[in-house]
């Protein structure tokens, strides 16, 4: 990983260099566009490794957990995040005073309470008068 963002560095400086000296030959152009079309060559391929060996190693660690507790709920959240499906469902809840809720239980409750005084309204006191139509269409 270090590796990785020392070439980036170096990618950075090397760019900034041309953007600073822009009276250059076409051959010093030629010449840093090929060394800068390489630096990214190897920014992405040890950006590829350190992709795969993350994924190995929190597929290594999920194994472990698996084996050791048998719990299917991080395998769940890890097969998703290795597939890149992986969305965070963890939302913010606010109380009715505006403080976040924390807990599973405390955040059920409140959406309870929400629905609750959204669906559960009173009868309105008058109901309405609907005409039966003139004419039929």
């Amino acid at each position: 990983m270090d590796q990785r963002r020392d070439m980036e560095e170096d990618r950075r400086e090397k760019v900034s260099q041309t953007k600073n000296n822009s009276t250059r030959s076409k051959r010093q152009k030629d010449q840093h566009r090929q060394r800068h079309t390489k630096l990214n060559k190897e920014v992405q391929s040890i950006t590829k490794t350190d992709k795969r060996d993350y994924k190995k190693k929190l597929a290594n660690e999920t194994e472990k957990k698996q084996q050791e507790k048998k719990d299917l709920n991080t395998l769940y959240k890890t097969n998703k995040q290795l597939n890149n499906r992986f969305k965070n469902s963890d939302m913010q809840v606010k109380s009715i005073n505006g403080n976040v809720i924390e807990g599973e239980a405390g955040r059920l409750q409140r959406w309870m309470e929400h629905f609750e005084s959204v669906l559960n309204r009173p009868d309105p006191p008058q109901l309405a008068d609907i005409q039966p139509a003139s004419q039929q269409l």
